[in-house]
């Protein structure tokens, strides 16, 4: 049915599979580029909170070693020629812990802010669920020390607030250990999400190839058919007319332009045979006409 249809049709079928043949391997080229560029942005926007998450635990071991200072003062009083630099040193450190603790809320936030760019982005290790857990922890240790530092005077009278940052600064240390701690897990977890990624882009790769080549022994089994047989059959056809076989006639299976060029062959070698033919009782008429007149004349 195929073979009955017009050339011009074939050709247009012969073009879409070759159309097809590109967009197939065009896709699975983009598509298992785009996947390794996800995958190594995935784990590069990750990995910036590794950093943050280091920065944020050394602020905090800053503050528990300022405040150990303090809690030295107090408890290691100067000898008396240099005990009105005493108070001076107290609020020189607790300027210190204030900027301290300016710089863990400054790194928590920046942590935050890179979570939730992480969130727009939609990327497969955007589930940032647990760190957002452990960052609101953080945020809530931060208020609680605020409270107590609102007191000017805790560094000097007030021994129970000491104590209670002290705590407060262990749970802040512990949180800000745990911190990067979900980012290992979730990486260790997405090593097995990659594996089996990159095992379905190999298996895709390998179908698309075997689809690829597919098409590329169709196309060709159909050209071949369809165009260089049907010439082939032509120019046999035409160099047996030539060498004077001009009973043979050429026969194509096809319906399409080449069967009428080959019927349009067959019929100009029947009309030069009937011609020949022609020709030839012309030419044993004149030759009888001929020997005849010979025989009058002798």
């Amino acid at each position: 049915m195929l073979s009955n249809w017009p050339i011009r049709v074939k050709f247009l079928i012969g073009l879409g599979l070759l159309l097809l043949l590109v967009s197939v391997l065009s896709w699975s080229g983009l598509h298992t580029t785009y996947a390794y560029r996800g995958l190594v942005r995935d784990l590069k926007e990750r990995a910036e909170e590794l950093p943050l998450a280091a920065k944020l635990s050394g602020q905090v071991a800053d503050l528990r070693i300022t405040l150990s200072l303090l809690e030295g003062l107090r408890q290691n009083p100067f000898p008396d020629d240099e005990a009105d630099q005493i108070p001076t040193r107290v609020i020189w450190v607790r300027e210190q812990f204030h900027a301290q603790l300016d710089q863990v809320e400054e790194t928590l936030s920046k942590y935050r802010t890179q979570l939730e760019d992480k969130a727009r982005n939609g990327s497969p290790m955007a589930d940032t669920q647990r760190e957002w857990r452990t960052a609101g922890e953080i945020n809530e240790t931060l208020v609680r020390i605020r409270e107590v530092d609102c007191d000017e005077d805790w560094v000097l009278d007030n021994v129970g607030k000491v104590d209670q940052l002290k705590f407060e600064l262990e749970q802040l240390q512990r949180l800000a250990t745990v911190l990067p701690s979900h980012l290992h897990r979730k990486l260790r977890g997405f090593r097995e999400v990659v594996k089996s990624e990159y095992r379905a882009l190999i298996v895709g790769t390998w179908v698309t190839g075997i689809l690829a080549g597919l098409i590329v022994v169709l196309f060709v089994k159909l050209f071949y058919r369809w165009i260089f047989r049907p010439l082939e059959v032509l120019i046999d056809g035409s160099r047996r007319v030539a060498g004077g076989q001009f009973d043979f006639r050429i026969h194509l299976e096809t319906n399409d332009e080449m069967a009428e060029l080959a019927g349009a062959m067959n019929a100009m070698t029947d009309r030069f045979r009937a011609i020949r033919d022609d020709l030839d009782h012309q030419v044993r008429e004149r030759t009888k006409q001929v020997v005849r007149g010979e025989q009058l004349a002798s």
